[in-house]
């Protein structure tokens, strides 16, 4: 997308959701503790445009593709991200599998073994957020998807319980939560996804753990017309999970300070946003930041429960 240079489905699947997840800006879904649309548009426009499908076509092949993405998510975490999987990855994979399957016309027993390839092709782990692989995630989850896709259309065969049977998708990227599998049907007649949980728009450009305390912060920056230059410290506590998320305290690069609580909280005190203009190597590396970053304090508060993809935030600023 934006370019002059042509690919092929799969590489290109691989390159437009690379791209696309690179500025941690694309939107999320909160069973799913990841972002459903960079793997599945990026999968669909690509085969899409090959085949001369519609708007309505990848419409349709898109909720499909977030059914699998969130209902597994629901199922799943957080014990499967608190494993240190990515789900954007992992879950991602198979998301992009089935909306691909889907916008193929593949039958039901062809969208099984897409399912089950797919399920051999997953993965991406969270030790890569702040570097150049966590993008890259996404443009394997696509590219997987479209030739799990692809494979099983022109007849290439997987395990027929590779996604629920032992030792299958759910058994080992399940982390530490037995699922109960008899409610992990796609025929429930329970609301769709896209109508239950949806996606949420992200309003910074950085990990949306940040979010609610970037919130919090403004909010009293703007209430307060706060002078940064009279703050002497900024506390933040947290959920459990935060942490283990955030863990560039001291960060070096724009994609470090995507994150990084510290960084966030600082660069928000001092512009009133954290948005694209706050991640660049400028600004990641300009002094009054730095100072600032400095005295930012966080904290794990047992009380803070997580809630399905939101991470609140208790946020106190000293003068």
């Amino acid at each position: 997308l934006g370019q002059a240079v042509r690919l092929p489905p799969a590489a290109a699947a691989l390159a437009n959701a690379t791209a696309g997840h690179a500025l941690d800006f694309d939107d999320s879904s909160p069973p799913m503790i990841g972002h459903p649309s960079v793997n599945l548009m990026s999968a669909l426009f690509a085969l899409g445009e090959r085949d001369g499908r519609g708007g309505s076509d990848i419409i349709t092949a898109y909720v499909a593709g977030l059914e699998v993405a969130a209902r597994l998510g629901r199922h799943l975490n957080p014990s499967h991200y608190a494993a240190g999987w990515h789900a954007t990855a992992t879950l991602g994979t198979l998301a992009s599998a089935a909306a691909a399957a889907h916008l193929l016309g593949l039958e039901e027993r062809k969208v099984c073994m897409a399912l089950g390839i797919a399920a051999s092709s997953a993965g991406g782990i969270r030790k890569n957020f702040g570097s150049m692989v966590k993008p890259l995630h996404a443009g394997l989850a696509a590219r997987n998807g479209v030739v799990a896709a692809l494979l099983a259309h022109h007849g290439l065969t997987a395990d027929p319980d590779a996604l629920d049977g032992e030792r299958g998708f759910i058994d080992v990227f399940r982390g530490a939560v037995e699922p109960d599998l008899a409610l992990l049907r796609f025929d429930s007649g329970e609301p769709l996804e896209i109508m239950a949980s949806g996606v949420g728009i992200k309003r910074y450009a950085c990990c949306g753990c940040t979010h609610s305390a970037l919130d919090a912060l403004i909010a009293l920056r703007t209430e307060h017309g706060i002078d940064h230059t009279n703050v002497a410290q900024i506390e933040c506590s947290m959920n459990s999970l935060v942490p283990d998320i955030l863990v560039n305290h001291r960060p070096a690069s724009p994609a470090q300070a995507k994150f990084s609580m510290e960084y966030c909280l600082a660069v928000a005190m001092i512009d009133g946003d954290c948005g694209m203009d706050q991640f660049t190597e400028e600004r990641v590396a300009e002094g009054a930041v730095r100072a600032l970053l400095e005295r930012v304090r966080t904290s794990v508060d047992p009380a803070i429960a997580y809630r399905n993809g939101v991470y609140p935030g208790l946020v106190t600023v000293r003068f």
